[in-house]
């Protein structure tokens, strides 16, 4: 749906899923706008670890978006930015998933308008717990999806279609995507 890359002189709405990805996020924007490729001023970044859908800030941060970027890292869906997903649709805005974790992300929120899996959130320095200042995977990962560069490859797995019935989670035998499937026209 020309989804990607995004316009980063148009608003947008950058979520990511904890404040240790808060610094990242920042150098990303950082970038971009020294490259000329955004607009720091049109992009709205907020950690929506203890946020709810409804939560006032946000709402006035999708309400001016034009298009959402979400960065998970989880194969586990959550609900909130399920609602959020649902709400920027229903208000005709374009919403990207940034998978940082690994691809399963994807069948967890397959109503986005595209998908982009940047694998390894962690960068190539963090301590025991995963954490660490640089992940500078996750800031690649941004700034790719705002045409920095063109991403390639092929995923290695396939990704199962998912239904969530409360807490339960049921892998379907149907493929969301399959092994093999890639990109095509990147910024066409």
């Amino acid at each position: 749906n020309a989804a990607l890359p995004a316009d980063g002189h148009s608003p947008a709405l950058i979520l990511y899923p904890s404040q240790t990805r808060a610094a990242s996020v920042e150098y990303a924007v950082n970038r971009l706008a020294k490259e000329g490729l955004a607009d720091p001023g049109m992009l709205t970044a907020m950690c929506y670890a203890e946020l709810s859908a409804d939560d006032a800030g946000l709402q006035e941060a999708l309400g001016k978006a034009d298009e959402v970027i979400i960065l998970s890292q989880s194969v586990t869906q959550n609900k909130e930015i399920v609602k959020v997903i649902a709400q920027a649709e229903e208000a005709g805005k374009k919403t990207v998933l940034l998978g940082l974790n690994l691809p399963y992300d994807a069948a967890c929120y397959e109503d986005t308008d595209a998908v982009l899996c940047a694998f390894q959130p962690y960068g190539s320095a963090h301590d025991e717990e995963g954490n660490g200042p640089f992940n500078l995977n996750v800031a690649a990962a941004v700034c790719t999806a705002f045409g920095q560069s063109v991403p390639a490859g092929k995923l290695p797995v396939n990704v199962p279609k998912v239904t969530v019935d409360g807490d339960a989670v049921v892998y379907e035998e149907e493929y969301l995507y399959e092994r093999g499937h890639g990109l095509k026209d990147w910024g066409k």
